[in-house]
């Protein structure tokens, strides 16, 4: 009988003789030595780990005109990756059309992934209005939600931003454009929301940008093709400090 004909059968009798000596009884499918070694298959987590939730917020504009099959693709794996995974999973877009800002509801949480293939690109990005709005639609759930921010850090919008008294209109674009989600992102944090952005964008990409907005908390991808990658990263990241 050469020895390696035999391996399969010294390892068996290797591997039943190191349960053995563990307390492991294969036929209950058990171990003995569960409740008095706390070493032996016992990880707890904390409870917050169990109760939250992931939160995709898409930017809607018609700057995504071009990506919008590849984007409802990517989010419907990462929601359906989630849903396999037992997180619960909000996917939203916003866009600003005329005078309103409009805040579709893709998949609400207790929702299937289906409505995900509604996404349309169109109108502009008027991004902190937006955020206030999610801040609203989420109420309670804002603290023990994950939100990730699809941005390029371009917010704009015909309409612009109201000036005190006689004022003209100042343009929302660049700076005050900017300086608006700031300040609508800066609400969020203090209201509990764990808040990151995943930043794609034609233009070169602006470090001291994003860390203005998110801090530390962004991921910058080449492609929408890296999106899923991304939040799972973020995601696990997330449950790794909590264990």
């Amino acid at each position: 009988w050469p020895m390696w004909a035999a391996m399969p059968a010294v390892l068996k009798e290797a591997i039943d003789g190191a349960c053995a000596v563990s307390g492991w009884d294969w036929n209950r499918s058990e171990c003995s030595f569960i409740n008095g070694d706390e070493r032996i298959f016992r990880r707890p987590l904390p409870e917050q780990y169990q109760e939250f939730s992931v939160v995709l917020l898409l930017d809607g504009s018609y700057s995504r005109h071009s990506q919008q099959k590849q984007l409802s693709a990517q989010s419907y794996v990462i929601a359906e990756s989630m849903r396999r995974c037992g997180i619960p999973t909000t996917v939203l877009s916003y866009s600003t059309i005329g005078s309103y800002t409009v805040l579709q509801v893709l998949k609400a949480k207790e929702q299937d992934v289906s409505g995900i293939w509604n996404y349309e690109a169109r109108g502009w990005n008027r991004d902190g209005l937006a955020l206030n709005i999610l801040g609203q639609y989420l109420g309670n759930d804002l603290s023990n939600s994950l939100i990730f921010m699809l941005t390029d850090m371009m917010p704009s919008d015909e309409k612009g931003l109201p000036m005190a008294g006689l004022k003209s209109l100042k343009q929302y674009t660049e700076e005050a454009a900017i300086a608006d989600t700031e300040t609508s992102l800066q609400g969020l944090r203090k209201e509990g929301a764990r808040l990151a952005g995943i930043i794609q964008t034609v233009v070169p990409f602006q470090p001291a940008l994003a860390r203005r907005l998110f801090g530390h908390n962004y991921v910058h991808i080449q492609s929408l093709n890296q999106l899923s990658r991304a939040i799972v990263s973020l995601v696990d990241g997330y449950i790794q400090q909590q264990i």
